[in-house]
C-alpha cells in the first residue's frame, strides 16, 4: 500500500457518506446508541474548523459538561483525528459524530495501519513497515524504544492526550492551543484561559489578577525583558520591523522564568518533556520592542551546556502569534554562530518536530543554495566549513535538491550552473504552490531581499570555557 493508495482509501471513506449527510444506513439493532459510544471507538466526525467535511477520528476522553445557560449536563466527547497531528484534536458534540459509520470506520482504520492484525495481508515486511512509518505521526515508534523510553513515552501519551487549555493570553494575543501542559494552576477542564506575563511569563488563572500584575509593570516594578544577558540586538530600521534582541538566560540562575518559559512551549510542543530541570540548559530569548519601552517575548531555543553530540539546538519554539516572519530563521542562525565561535560543528537535537523539520530544511536550503550560486569550486567537505553544518546535515539536504550522487561508496556533489539553478527553481515553486518559472525565481529574489537577516556584528557574546581541574601541586590562588 502505497501512500497515493492510502489517501484513495481515505477519500473513498469520506464517500461513504451521502451530500445528505444520512450516512449509510444499518439495521435499527445495530445501531449504536449515545450510551454505547465509548473511549477507542472511530467514526466518521465532522467540524467546522474542518470545513464540515467528515474525517476518521477516534475517541479519546468523553465528558459531562454542564451548559451554563441551559444548565443541562451533556456528554462531550474529545476526538482525535486519523494520521493528523494532535494539536487538531477538539472537543465536539453529538451532533458532530456518525453514529452510522462506526463500523466502517474501524475496519478502514485498520486496514490503513500494514502492521495491523485487522489488514488483509498483515504480514510484516520491511517496506510495509517504511510505509506505515511515513503514515504515522510520531517521530518514532514507541515500539521501537528501549524498555525504560517505551515505559516512559506510553506514561507521556496517557497524561498528556488530551490539551487542559483552550486558549492563552500572552499580552494583546490570544492564542489558541495545541497541546496539554503540565501547569499546576490549571483546573482540569476542556473550557479554560490561561494569562500569562508577556515579560515574566508568571501564568494567571484570574483576568483580574493580571491586570493587578499589568499595573505593577507599568509601575516599574516588574522587569519588562528577559533576566539575563542582552547578546544581540538589531534596531528596526521601520515600524514593520522592530528593535529584536536576543537574551542569554542561565537556567541555573533563572530557574523560575525557565520554567515558566518550558510550560509556555509545552502548549505548542507535543514531545516537550522538559520542565523542572532547567539547570543544565542555556536559554536564548528572542524579542521585540513595544511602544511601552519592554521586549515581549515573540520566541526561544534552548541548548544544553554540555553535551556529548555537540548539539547547539534542544528546543526551538516561535510563538504562533509571531510565526511566518522569519524569526524562526534568526534563531537558528544565532545557534549556528554560537558554534562556531566555540570552534564546532553544529547539528539540532534529533528527532525534529514536524514544524522543526520544515524550519530547518528551508534554512538549509537557502544557505547551501546561496553559496553553490556564487561558488563553483567547492566540495562537501567545503560547504560543511563554511555554513558550520554537519556532514550528514549537508548530504541530507543537497539529496533533496537532487544536488548530490552516491557513487561508489562516495557522495559527489552535482555542482553545475544549470543543476543550481533547477533547484533554486524548484525550491521557490515548492514554496509559492503557484506562477511561471520566470515568477518562482523572481519570487525567490524577492523573498531574499524581505528575508530577516542575522547579522554577526551584532552579537556580542563570548564562549563559556569548561572548568579545568587544577592538576598542579601549587595550591590554588581561589583555594581556601
Amino acid at each position: 500500500m502505497t501512500v497515493v493508495d492510502t489517501m484513495a482509501t481515505l477519500r473513498e471513506l469520506k464517500n461513504l457518506l451521502p451530500e445528505s449527510g444520512a450516512g449509510v444506513v444499518l439495521p435499527n439493532d445495530k445501531k449504536p446508541t449515545p450510551k454505547e459510544l465509548e473511549v477507542g471507538l472511530t467514526l466518521l466526525c465532522s467540524t467546522p474548523a474542518r470545513g464540515n467535511q467528515p474525517h476518521p477520528a477516534e475517541i479519546v476522553e468523553m465528558r459531562g459538561i454542564k451548559d451554563q445557560e441551559t444548565q443541562m449536563e451533556q456528554t462531550m466527547y474529545y476526538v482525535h483525528f486519523i494520521n493528523c497531528d494532535k494539536r487538531l484534536d477538539e472537543w465536539v458534540g453529538r451532533e458532530n459524530l456518525d453514529l452510522d459509520s462506526i463500523d466502517q470506520t474501524t475496519k478502514m482504520v485498520a486496514s490503513l495501519n500494514p502492521l495491523s492484525p485487522m489488514s488483509p495481508d498483515n504480514k510484516v515486511t520491511r517496506q510495509r513497515k517504511h510505509v506505515h512509518d511515513e503514515l504515522t505521526v510520531a517521530q518514532q515508534n514507541v515500539e521501537d524504544l528501549p524498555a525504560t523510553m517505551r515505559a516512559f513515552e506510553l506514561q507521556h501519551e496517557a497524561a498528556t492526550k488530551v490539551r487542559n487549555l483552550d486558549t492563552v493570553t500572552l499580552g494583546g494575543y490570544e492564542i489558541d492551543v495545541w497541546y496539554y501542559s503540565p501547569y499546576e494552576e490549571v483546573m482540569d477542564l476542556p473550557t479554560l484561559t490561561l494569562w500569562v506575563c508577556e515579560y515574566t511569563l508568571k501564568p494567571f488563572c484570574d483576568p483580574k489578577a493580571i491586570e493587578r500584575h499589568k499595573l505593577k509593570v507599568m509601575q516599574g516594578k516588574v522587569l519588562r525583558h528577559p533576566p539575563g544577558t542582552e547578546v544581540y540586538r538589531d534596531d528596526g530600521a521601520s515600524r514593520s520591523h522592530p528593535q529584536l534582541c536576543f537574551w542569554e538566560v542561565d537556567g541555573a540562575k533563572s530557574k523560575i522564568y525557565c520554567q515558566y518559559l518550558c510550560l509556555l512551549a509545552k502548549l505548542f510542543l507535543d514531545h516537550k518533556t522538559l520542565y523542572w530541570e532547567v539547570e543544565s540548559f542555556m536559554f536564548y530569548i528572542l524579542t521585540e520592542s513595544d511602544s511601552y519601552g519592554g521586549h515581549r517575548i515573540v520566541g526561544y531555543f534552548s541548548k544544553e551546556k554540555e553535551t556529548p553530540y555537540d548539539y547547539n539546538l534542544a528546543c526551538i519554539l516561535t510563538l504562533p502569534s509571531f510565526q511566518r516572519k522569519g524569526y524562526g530563521y534568526l534563531m537558528i542562525s544565532l545557534s549556528y554562530e554560537l558554534s562556531k565561535m566555540e570552534g564546532k560543528k553544529g547539528s539540532p537535537e534529533k528527532p525534529l518536530s514536524d514544524l522543526g523539520q520544515v524550519s530547518y530544511k528551508a534554512f538549509w536550503k537557502h544557505a547551501l543554495l546561496d553559496i553553490l550560486a556564487t561558488q563553483k569550486d567547492v566540495t562537501l567537505e567545503t560547504l560543511s566549513d563554511m555554513t558550520g553544518f554537519r556532514m550528514e546535515d549537508v548530504v541530507w539536504t543537497l539529496q533533496n535538491l537532487n544536488l548530490v550522487r552516491y557513487y561508489r561508496g562516495e557522495y559527489t556533489l552535482a555542482n553545475n550552473s544549470k543543476a543550481v539553478e533547477e533547484a533554486r527553481t524548484g525550491a521557490s515553486q515548492a514554496e509559492s504552490g503557484q506562477g511561471s518559472p520566470k515568477e518562482w525565481t523572481k519570487n525567490s529574489k524577492a523573498d531574499k531581499k524581505e528575508r530577516l537577516v542575522f547579522k554577526p556584528d551584532k552579537l556580542r557574546w563570548i564562549p563559556t570555557l569548561p572548568e579545568q581541574p587544577v592538576t598542579s601541586r601549587k595550591r590554588s590562588y581561589h583555594s581556601v
